[in-house]
């Protein structure tokens, strides 16, 4: 399940990789294909020796191996019993890779010995490549032939082979080299043919058994659960970080509230604190007002002017205090005043006239009482005091 949703979801680009076995070294034909939605699209066609393939192949791609050559026996045997150790001659069949196909009664084979592919399985292993699966030989051709409208026969540098007839022949016709074919709009050079179909062949291996089918499987799966963890692990990061922004931002949305609550609620504790000094001096205002009388019908300039408006003209006035405060003034202690009182002091040359004023602030209705607290000879003035009761 895990491999069907990597492969569908995940890959989307392979190489395709024939490896052919020469008199010398062998050849490597490399087909760079990706897939996109329905359509497989041919990237790059190149041929490489040894020491180029692996400078070529990017590792995060999985490889498909197609083994083809002199190291690699092709028959086709009538589907009868025993068939194999008379190709093998009774050689032991686990010493080899042995791929069928079942057509028509025939029996298309492809053997080789495990140690001649092994030691080109373990380069690539040993590159770090990933190989989803490999092929042997060039019936893998026979995946192809439903491509085509009418039967092809495919003719390469290195053999010739008739789906029609299931008829293989291996000698070389350096002729047909550059031979191309034309699939799904796609030009496919003769070179890369066998590449090609072993990648449809491990899309598509209907048809097809191998003796290795168990290494591939594994081989595939364990590269499939990488992909996935390696998927999943992405996706928990991605995951992580969109968490972690929304977190962030939820954050800073939540710092701005804050700070905006703890600036508005210091502007509200100093308002009331001005209201607080406001409300203690409005108070003490009106402590003021209510011990001294203020709240009367009259000004203290009625009080005045009333006094003065028929004082003596021989007398002269040092001093009219009105509510006089009855301590010193001390800036840390409440002012304490005598309500309803007004103090008056002066001087006059003739000891008449005060007594006249007095009997005149009498007749005042708003003066309750006139008292005459000092009354004295200086320097042949007469000075007075007098203690008005409103």
């Amino acid at each position: 399940m895990v491999r069907e949703l990597v492969y569908k979801y995940f890959v989307k680009e392979f190489y395709s990789l024939e490896i052919n076995f020469g008199d010398r070294e062998a050849e490597y034909r490399i087909l760079y294909l990706k897939r996109q939605a329905s359509k497989l699209n041919i990237i790059e066609q190149t041929i490489e020796n040894e020491e180029g393939v692996f400078k070529k192949l990017k590792k995060d791609l999985p490889l498909i191996l197609a083994f083809s050559g002199k190291r690699i026996i092709n028959k086709v045997v009538p589907n009868e019993t025993n068939y194999l150790q008379k190709i093998l001659f009774n050689k032991d069949p686990d010493s080899y890779y042995i791929q069928e196909y079942t057509k028509k009664g025939n029996m298309l084979l492809s053997v080789a010995r495990k140690k001649d592919i092994d030691e080109y399985l373990d380069k690539f292993k040993n590159h770090n490549f990933n190989i989803l699966d490999f092929s042997l030989g060039p019936f893998v051709l026979e995946s192809l032939t439903h491509l085509f409208s009418e039967t092809k026969i495919f003719s390469t540098e290195d053999f010739k082979y008739d789906p029609l007839k299931s008829e293989l022949i291996t000698e070389a016709d350096p002729l047909v080299e550059n031979e191309n074919h034309n699939i799904g709009g796609d030009t496919i050079l003769n070179t890369h043919i066998l590449a090609f179909a072993t990648f449809l062949c491990y899309v598509h291996p209907e048809g097809f058994s191998k003796n290795f089918q168990d290494y591939i499987d594994k081989q595939s799966e364990s590269y499939s659960y990488r992909i996935a963890f390696g998927v999943t692990a992405k996706s928990v990061i991605v995951l992580f970080l969109i968490l972690l922004s929304i977190s962030y931002a939820v954050r800073s949305h939540y710092i701005g509230k804050s700070t905006e609550i703890q600036q508005e609620s210091l502007m509200n504790s100093q308002v009331l604190n001005e209201i607080a000094t406001l409300t203690k001096d409005r108070d003490y205002k009106k402590n003021i007002i209510s011990n001294s009388s203020l709240g009367s019908t009259d000004f203290l300039s009625f009080y005045i002017s009333q006094i003065t408006l028929d004082l003596p003209e021989d007398i002269l006035l040092k001093r009219l205090e009105v509510f006089p405060s009855k301590t010193s003034s001390n800036p840390n202690e409440k002012i304490q005043i005598k309500p309803n009182t007004i103090i008056i002091d002066g001087i006059t040359p003739s000891n008449l006239s005060v007594n006249e004023w007095v009997n005149l602030l009498d007749e005042y209705k708003w003066i309750q009482k006139v008292e005459l607290l000092s009354y004295s000879l200086e320097k042949e003035e007469y000075v007075f005091k007098l203690n008005i009761t409103l």
